[in-house]
């Protein structure tokens, strides 16, 4: 390997197929300089180096579809978070003008000041993009016409319906169920999507329409295993002007939901952790927070900062720093109910929000103990005797209280943690009294 010199790298760097570019970007006055771009990438785009490598290093925007230019940039924000490697596709411009597909992947390599210096990979992926849509539709075109496991035709004055399987068609599979939304079973289908799948069926009730859900519903009577379908739902007026019928066509989705989740699963999902990524955490306590208004719920959101997490990088590597936030992302998954939501939203700080707490003082119990694991259940001694957290709590009760409000009475009380000694935590001095 020594007899490799830089140029020999470069060389080999060049002949590459896909592109490699290192820039700089300046935060504060939001320049981006080009620091080297292989010849590869000027393949890639359709051009030689001496035309393109002043229009990319002048016009970069231009080149990226402006409805996409917000999927660059919060790549680009994500990056400056330095939570590791961050990858995304957006469409761009060819230099021959076709519409493109580019997929890029970017890490943080190092930063003074306001300058980060960034390093990425991209390459071209508008064919496997194509193959994806054009077998989708193909896919979806096929479930609609002869994919159906079976169908169901609602009957809104006696709220009955009749359901007729297609498993063989030689066989009466056709199932009668009287009482069908008044009963007070799922009939099969998940409790948690029985909701949706029935509160669907009411609206169709109300007028003619389509709609379109998916749901669970269990293979067997007793003890089987739950199946994704999609439901097709149309409504059929009578001669008197109202909606005597709800039809329903349910199509096998499960391999492609299954694998659906598990995409989305992974886009929310902070890879070192396994907790939800910022947007995911901020997403679901929005929602857990619009959800609560209506019942009056006392919520705490936490925000935790690992206390001096440069010293614990810079003395003990890199590999015992992500050693400690996988340490500090299990405690917070051991430690929390189910119903609490727990992400990590920057390299060394971690969200919580707790639900439908009796009081601050469970906030205030919750947040004592993660001090006490995380300070005393690292392996690592040596490491152990620097780690703690500070801790910043704002307690949610009011109705028309958001979430930007709750977040910055967090950040407010984790600074006056931090100003007091660290190793702590504090209440927002806005918190109710209970």
């Amino acid at each position: 390997m020594e007899n490799i010199n830089s140029e020999r790298i470069k060389t080999m760097l060049d002949n590459l197929i896909s592109g490699i570019c290192a820039f700089s970007y300046d935060s504060a006055s939001k320049e981006l300089i080009f620091d080297y771009i292989n010849d590869g990438a000027f393949r890639m785009l359709g051009t030689t180096r001496a035309l393109g490598e002043k229009y990319i290093t002048q016009h970069v925007k231009d080149m990226i579809l402006p409805q996409d230019l917000p999927i660059a940039a919060q790549w680009l924000s994500d990056i400056l978070q330095d939570n590791g490697d961050e990858e995304t596709i957006f469409r761009y411009v060819t230099f021959q003008g076709s519409l493109a597909h580019m997929r890029i992947k970017g890490n943080l390599y190092s930063r003074q000041g306001s300058i980060h210096n960034i390093v990425c990979t991209f390459s071209d992926c508008s064919e496997e993009i194509s193959i994806q849509y054009e077998t989708e539709k193909e896919l979806n075109f096929m479930n609609s016409v002869v994919g159906y496991r079976t169908r169901f035709d609602y009957l809104v004055r006696t709220d009955s319906l009749v359901i007729h399987k297609n498993d063989d068609p030689a066989e009466n599979n056709e199932v009668f169920i009287p009482r069908y939304l008044s009963s007070e079973t799922t009939h099969g289908i998940h409790p948690d999507d029985w909701p949706l799948f029935s509160e669907a069926i009411e609206r169709a009730m109300k007028h003619p329409c389509k709609d379109q859900i998916d749901y669970r519903v269990r293979e067997a009577a007793e003890g089987g295993e739950y199946r994704w379908y999609q439901c097709n739902l149309m409504s059929i007026q009578g001669n008197d002007g109202y909606v005597t019928h709800v039809l329903g066509m349910n199509i096998d989705i499960h391999e492609r939901k299954v694998w659906e989740l598990m995409l989305q699963s992974r886009a929310n999902t902070d890879s070192l952790t396994q907790l939800l990524n910022k947007g995911a955490t901020e997403n679901r306590i929005r929602s857990a927070i619009t959800a609560h208004h209506s019942k009056k719920h006392m919520d705490a959101l936490m925000i935790i900062d690992v206390d001096d997490f440069k010293y614990i990088n810079d003395t003990f590597g890199h590999l015992i720093g992500d050693e400690v936030l996988h340490f500090v992302g299990d405690a917070l998954k051991q430690n929390l109910k189910g119903i609490d939501i727990a992400g990590r939203i920057g390299g060394d700080e971690f969200m919580v929000f707790l639900q439908n707490i009796k009081s601050s003082a469970d906030a205030e119990t919750v947040a004592s103990h993660l001090q006490d694991i995380i300070h005393t259940g690292f392996k690592k001694t040596e490491v152990a005797d620097h780690l703690s957290v500070s801790i910043g709590i704002a307690i949610g009760q009011d109705e028309s209280e958001e979430y930007e409000e709750l977040f910055r009475e967090a950040d407010t009380a984790l600074y006056e943690t931090k100003h007091n000694g660290k190793a702590g935590y504090t209440l927002s001095r806005n918190t109710p009294s209970c």
